[in-house]
């Protein structure tokens, strides 16, 4: 099994997990509004332990909707680090670039929501995301 992160250009990362993440990933992307970016993939044993379950225990006050939850920064290099060889300067410059634009902000990201129109925004995601700032 492999757990993956999917960040959205509305910042908010998907936590899951599949035996083909690459498949899973263009899945999500033909039907997704906005665009997506995988940029972590870490083959566990499942047997030994669910880490899409515990991640998404740990960030339960974080969780937007669904398997969409809203991370800072430490966060997500909490969730990299099951894997420390994954912390790659590509990905180190990624997280990095995505800070940059404010992506880990929820001010910039909620005048990002609102610059959407209102027929693109997922209305259970965004309800829930305005109540959390």
């Amino acid at each position: 099994m492999y757990l993956y992160l999917v960040m959205s250009s509305t910042g908010m990362v998907k936590i899951g997990k599949s035996a083909k993440p690459y498949n899973r990933f263009l899945q999500l992307s033909t039907s997704s509004p906005v665009g997506l970016s995988l940029f972590f993939v870490y083959e566990y044993d499942e047997a030994v332990i669910d880490l899409e379950k515990t991640y998404h225990r740990m960030f339960k006050n974080k969780r937007m909707h669904g398997e969409w939850f809203c991370l800072g920064k430490p966060e997500l290099i909490k969730i990299i680090e099951v894997n420390p060889s994954s912390v790659t300067s590509e990905l180190k410059e990624f997280l990095d670039e995505a800070e940059k634009w404010g992506f880990f902000n929820m001010q910039a990201l909620n005048r990002l929501y609102l610059a959407v129109p209102v027929s693109w925004r997922f209305d259970a995601i965004g309800q829930k995301y305005l109540e959390s700032i």
